[in-house]
C-alpha cells in the first residue's frame, strides 16, 4: 500500500524567542480507521546565540502523552537546528480514537529560547511494534555539494519504508530526487526543515538550497509479513454472586491487542431475558454474540478495542425479573488482528444432548483462527474437537461449565458425558495482511 498525503495544517510564529517551556496543539486531524502507529516529528530553530541547545529528552515531560522517544540529531556545526522522531503504538495510552475526525492534539516540549518549532504527525497502518523501527545515521554536518546521506539502515524488504526528517540552519532543504517523496517541507525564520520517504531503499539523500551545515534523523519501518492470529488467555474464574457485579483478575494486554470475553450467567428466579456489559481496560466494549439456552442461562462474547488501562475489568449482568446466580468468564488476547475487521459475525448454536457444534461460522483466511466458548448445564469434563482449550471453568452451580478454544474448523464441537442443555458461540478472528506500511500524514507548524 502507497504512502498517501492527507490535508496539512499550520501555524507560524512571526519570530521572537520562544518561551522555555511551552505546549503545542495540532487540530483538525482526521485518524484513519486502521491506524496502528502514529509518528511524531519535531523541529526546533534556536536562538542566535551558539550553544543554544533543545532539550528534547523532556518531550515527555507533559504526561498527557504519551510518545516514546525514536531518535534526533542535528547540524552539528552550529548546534542551531534540531530534528527528532517519536512513536506512539494503537492500544497505547494517548493514541487518538481510529476513524474519529477533527481531533486535537496537545503536548509540551522542555528547550532552550528559540524562534521556531514545527510538529509533524504521520499515521501508520498495517502491523506495527516497537521492533518495527530500525534507527539509521544521523547528525552528520553537510553541505549542498556534500549531502547527508543515510546508508545503515540494514537490508530492507520490498515493503518497507525508510524515512528521513532533516534541518538545515539558514537555508531550504527537500527531500527530492533518487526516488524519493517529500512528504512536507518548510522554510521559516531561516530554518529549513523537510521529511520524506522511499519504499525499499536504505539510503536517503537531503539537499539544501545553498551551501550550509545541515542534518537530522533516519531510520526504517518495517513491514510485518503476515502472520497467524495468536490467541492467549490473560484470566478466566467464576463467581457466584447475588445481584452485583463480578471484577476479574488486573489483566496487562499488549500493546495493539484485541480482547475477547466469555460470559456466561444463570439466574435462580423466574426471568425471562438478561443482558450483560463490559467496562474497564479497554476503551470500547462491543457486545457480538448473546444466546439464552435451558430456560435460565445465558452465554454472551464480548470484543474489547482500543486505548488499554492495565487493571480489572467490571461484568454487569442484569436479568429481568430474576436473580442473577453465578456468572463465568474467559477473557482472551488476541494479537496479529486486523485492524478494521477483527472478527467476522459471530453464530451461535443450542442442544439438550451430550454434544454440540456450532453453526458455520464462515470462510477462513490462512492466517485466522476460530474462537469458540460452549456452557454446558452439567459439571464435567469437556472434550473439544480439533481444537485448542485456553480455558475450563467449571462448578456445581449456574452454568456449570464454561469451556473456551480455539482452531481453524469452521464448525469446531464439544462433547461431555450426560444430556444436558447446552450453548456454543463463535467466530473467526480475522489475521492482519501483510505487506507494505501505509500512512497518513498531517502536520501543524507551532
Amino acid at each position: 500500500m502507497a504512502i498517501t498525503l492527507s490535508t496539512a495544517y499550520s501555524a507560524n510564529v512571526a519570530g521572537g524567542n520562544l518561551p522555555a517551556a511551552s505546549t503545542f496543539t495540532i487540530t483538525g486531524i482526521t485518524v484513519p480507521a486502521d491506524a496502528t502507529a502514529a509518528l511524531l516529528f519535531m523541529h526546533g530553530g534556536y536562538g542566535t546565540t551558539t550553544g543554544d541547545t533543545l532539550d528534547i529528552s523532556n518531550f515527555d515531560a507533559d504526561t498527557d502523552d504519551h510518545f516514546t522517544f525514536l531518535d534526533d540529531g542535528w547540524d552539528k556545526a552550529s548546534d542551531r537546528e534540531i530534528v527528532g522522531a517519536y512513536y506512539l503504538l494503537y492500544g497505547q495510552t494517548g493514541f487518538p480514537t481510529r476513524g474519529a475526525t477533527n481531533q486535537t492534539f496537545t503536548g509540551s516540549l522542555t528547550y532552550a529560547p528559540g524562534y521556531s518549532m514545527t510538529f509533524v504527525i504521520v499515521f501508520l497502518s498495517g502491523t506495527v511494534t516497537d521492533g518495527t523501527f530500525v534507527i539509521g545515521s544521523n547528525g552528520t554536518t553537510s553541505t549542498q555539494a556534500n549531502p547527508w546521506t543515510s546508508a545503515s539502515l540494514g537490508s530492507l524488504g520490498a515493503a518497507d519504508l525508510a524515512m528521513i526528517a532533516g534541518t538545515e540552519y539558514a537555508a531550504a532543504v527537500t527531500v527530492t530526487g533518487n526516488s524519493q517523496t517529500e512528504l512536507a517541507s518548510g522554510l521559516f525564520d531561516q530554518d529549513g526543515w523537510a521529511i520524506g520517504y522511499k519504499v525499499a531503499s536504505a539510503t536517503m539523500v537531503m539537499t539544501v538550497a545553498s551551501g550550509g551545515y545541515q542534518g537530522g534523523v533516519a531510520f526504517a519501518v518495517k513491514a510485518a509479513a503476515g502472520g497467524a492470529v495468536v490467541l492467549t488467555l490473560l484470566t478466566a474464574d467464576l463467581e457466584i454472586t447475588s445481584n452485583q457485579d463480578s471484577t476479574t483478575a488486573s489483566v496487562s494486554p499488549a500493546a495493539g491487542s484485541v480482547l475477547y470475553v466469555a460470559v456466561g450467567a444463570t439466574e435462580a428466579g423466574s426471568g425471562t431475558s438478561g443482558t450483560a456489559a463490559l467496562s474497564g481496560v479497554m476503551a470500547t466494549w462491543t457486545q457480538i454474540a448473546s444466546v439464552a439456552f435451558a430456560s435460565r442461562r445465558y452465554l454472551w462474547w464480548f470484543r474489547g478495542t482500543g486505548t488499554i488501562t492495565n487493571g480489572t475489568i467490571t461484568i454487569s449482568v442484569t436479568i429481568d425479573g430474576g436473580t442473577r446466580e453465578t456468572k463465568y468468564w474467559s477473557v482472551i488476547q488476541a494479537t496479529g488482528v486486523d485492524g478494521t475487521t477483527p472478527n467476522d459475525a459471530a453464530t451461535t448454536s443450542i442442544t439438550t444432548d451430550t454434544g454440540i457444534t456450532l453453526s458455520d461460522v464462515g470462510t477462513l483466511g490462512a492466517d485466522d483462527k476460530v474462537l469458540a466458548a460452549f456452557c454446558h448445564e452439567d459439571n464435567e469434563a469437556v472434550t473439544l474437537t480439533d481444537q485448542t482449550q485456553l480455558s475450563h471453568t467449571a462448578n456445581a452451580t449456574g452454568v456449570r461449565t464454561l469451556t473456551v478454544g480455539y482452531g481453524t474448523d469452521d464448525t469446531p464441537s464439544a462433547t461431555w458425558a450426560t444430556l444436558a442443555g447446552s450453548a456454543a458461540g463463535g467466530f473467526i478472528v480475522n489475521a492482519a495482511a501483510g505487506g507494505a506500511v501505509d500512512s497518513n500524514f498531517i502536520f501543524s507548524r507551532w
